[in-house]
């Protein structure tokens, strides 16, 4: 049986979007009929779950430059080794270098540890290009959102009719699992102001408290908001996946090209969350959006064009195709 080991962290300090996107080519690799392992140092208590239920082995550290036995013996048994963290050296990469058969990372833009040599790079991001890896000794890259990395409940989406109302809309706030607190203070000021004007929000994320929306129900709920506004990391690819029409506010430096490039493509509003106004601004362009339901079926469209829900399994499928 072919295995995959997965080296990643996630946390509400350091987000869960690293460790839901493992998670999601956890799923896709079990489902071609291989076994998987994750080394991590931390997980947020719901992926660790899903990890469990998946029957992947999960190998814990007790710090992140730290080189286990276990961990060791998983690399040497490994078809492929898979890094996704942009804090972890690059000794601990070639550690996996000497003694996998292959070795892979995800990244964005650039961002992890350099130098950077490995057989497969994938970097899901739109506007992410060859150029942007032209230093590193890569074999094989997968770049853009044809290959983003959504678990296996984001499966082909079905058609969707948008809604053209502007009142009572349900309206979905996110800042990811990351917190955020000085960013989420104004953002309770727009979901008053939502409110206030008949619509129903739901917020997600440690910053605005216990959420009765459970890890595995987002998923299904996502394509019965007709209006998002979220930190542009991973959820931003299942909310394109939903045909959400959104806002997107980076609230880390790897966020912002993300949020740029799907303003270009007028796949989402960006509201950079260090603009004057920010407040106002933000409470202004929802309810525009609101209003304008011709742009959001619009940006629907767009957002469908970019992420199909089968990005794993295309990765999954590059990786055989590169296994010796």
């Amino acid at each position: 049986m072919s295995t995959l080991v997965l080296r990643v962290d996630g946390s509400e300090q350091i987000g869960y979007g690293h460790a839901v996107r493992c998670l999601a080519l956890a799923q896709a690799w079990r489902d071609q009929g291989g076994s998987a392992s994750v080394v991590c140092t931390c997980l947020p208590p719901a992926v660790r779950k899903e990890f469990i239920k998946e029957q992947v082995q999960i190998i814990d550290l007790p710090k992140a430059e730290t080189a286990t036995a276990l961990m060791l013996e998983a690399f040497e048994s490994a078809e492929w080794v898979v890094f996704d963290s942009y804090d972890l050296p690059g000794a601990t990469r070639d550690l996996a270098r000497s003694r996998a058969s292959c070795v892979g990372m995800i990244d964005d833009f650039s961002r992890s540890a350099r130098p950077v040599d490995v057989d497969l790079l994938i970097d899901q991001n739109l506007g992410a290009v060859d150029t942007t890896y032209a230093s590193d000794r890569i074999g094989s890259l997968v770049l853009g959102p044809e290959f983003a990395l959504l678990r296996r409940c984001f499966g082909p989406p079905e058609q969707l009719r948008r809604s053209v109302d502007t009142k009572g809309l349900n309206i979905l706030v996110s800042l990811g699992g990351s917190r955020r607190p000085e960013i989420a203070k104004a953002i309770v000021q727009t979901i008053r102001v939502l409110t206030d004007l008949g619509h129903q929000v739901t917020a997600v994320g440690p910053d605005f408290g216990p959420s009765e929306t459970k890890f595995n129900q987002l998923p299904q709920l996502l394509p019965d908001f007709d209006l998002a506004i979220s930190a542009a990391g991973s959820t931003v690819w299942e909310l394109l996946w939903a045909g959400v029409p959104l806002v997107v506010i980076p609230i880390a430096e790897n966020q912002i090209p993300i949020a740029s490039h799907l303003a270009d493509v007028g796949a989402a509003e960006l509201l950079p969350s260090t603009m004057a106004n920010f407040n106002t601004t933000l409470q202004e362009t929802a309810i525009a959006l609101i209003n304008n339901p011709k742009e959001r079926i619009q940006m629907t469209a767009r957002s469908r064009d970019l992420v199909d829900g089968l990005g794993a399994q295309r990765v999954v499928k590059t990786m055989k195709a590169l296994t010796p």
